[in-house]
Order: C-alpha cells, then sequence, then structure tokens
C-alpha cells in the first residue's frame, strides 16, 4: 500500500506489513538557523539542522520504518527525540556534548516539575 498525494510528498507504505516513509522527491526543512546571541542555542538549532539534512539524504536512499527509525522520522518534523543513548545518525552530525547537554536539561526540568507536581512522568 502507498499513499501519495499530487505534489509528491512523503508518503506512507508498508514494508514488510510495517508502515514505512517513503520520500519520491525532497522535503523542505526550512533554511539554516540564524545566529542566536545565545551561544549554546545558536549550536544547538545548527546542529539538529544539520541532523536533518542527513535524514533528508538518508530518506531519498531508504525507506524509513516507524520502527526502526523513530527518530529521524520525528526529526523531519522538527522534533528532536533524544535518550541517554543516542541514535548512530544523531552522533554522526551532532556532537556527543550538545546532546548530552540537551538531553540532561530536558530530563532535570521534568525531574524538577515531577517535584511540584508528581504527576508528571520520569523519563
Amino acid at each position: 500500500m502507498r499513499i501519495v498525494d499530487d505534489y509528491n510528498n512523503p508518503s506512507i507504505e508498508e514494508n514488510n506489513r510495517y508502515p514505512a516513509l517513503v520520500v519520491t522527491k525532497g522535503i523542505d526543512i526550512g533554511p539554516l538557523p540564524e545566529d542566536n546571541p545565545n551561544e549554546e542555542n545558536s549550536r544547538l538549532a545548527k546542529e539538529i539542522h544539520q541532523y536533518k539534512e542527513a535524514v533528508v539524504k538518508q530518506s531519498l536512499n531508504n525507506i524509513l520504518t516507524y520502527g526502526s527509525n523513530t527518530h529521524e522520522i520525528l526529526a523531519l518534523t522538527h522534533i528532536l527525540l533524544l535518550k541517554q543513548t543516542h541514535v548512530t545518525i544523531q552522533s554522526e552530525t551532532m556532537s556527543e556534548g550538545v546532546l548530552n547537554k540537551t538531553y540532561n536539561d530536558f530530563k532535570d526540568k521534568l525531574e524538577l516539575k515531577n517535584t511540584v507536581n508528581p504527576r508528571l512522568l520520569h523519563i
């Protein structure tokens, strides 16, 4: 099964009975972010953009499956999914320091909120 719109946008098809993302042309991930006065934020934005560029290149050569490429598919929707251990393409395009700091910053913020509201989940 394959779903494609008239503009050749990414489509969903089944690959070995699992949903998969197929890119027939390209995906517009927007321009490279402009410099930000906050150097850490600027570096993070640029590295995320490089990661998304690498995902687009990968998607043109391979089908992205929801089971194996969740991080990459989310990146194409401007969502950065981070875990303690990073997927290969993240590690290849983003520095380990930026990945770890971003992960730890979000984790610390969630844990701080959880002390105020115990209904929030730990990651």
